[in-house]
């Protein structure tokens, strides 16, 4: 039986100065359609200080059969934010994130902490599929 399971790395940026930035690490199974796996970044948030981001999150995808986009992704989960400099601190936020991605995974999408969201380019890094 086939395991239809793919390690992807997926990485989400802005593409402005000063905004945040995203890395997904995925483990995305595919008959189940579901998603597990770490994210982690940075939100700059127009302060010297940048704040830091990581933590676990899980979700779900669609195939869409539509056009070049096919497939889309859905995300939650908490993540320790911490910031480090004159005020160093570390607090837990949730996270939120969707994506809509061609075959390549590679597309669009967005993700939001508490209450800071960013719209992304989203670009795979790596996708490696299991073998069965």
């Amino acid at each position: 039986m086939s395991q239809d399971l793919q390690l992807v790395k997926l990485q989400f940026e802005t593409g402005r100065v000063g905004a945040g930035s995203m890395q997904l690490q995925l483990a995305v199974q595919g008959e189940l359609q579901t998603i597990d796996g770490t994210a982690s970044g940075t939100m700059l948030e127009g302060t010297q200080h940048p704040k830091k981001f990581s933590g676990r999150i899980t979700g779900v995808t669609h195939a869409t059969g539509l056009g070049t986009q096919i497939l889309v992704g859905a995300l939650q989960g908490q993540v320790i934010v911490t910031t480090e400099g004159g005020g160093a601190s570390a607090y837990l936020a949730p996270l939120s994130a969707q994506f809509s991605v061609d075959a390549n995974w590679n597309g669009t999408g967005e993700f939001r902490i508490a209450d800071q969201s960013y719209e992304c380019r989203v670009t795979r890094i790596r996708a490696l599929e299991m073998a069965d």
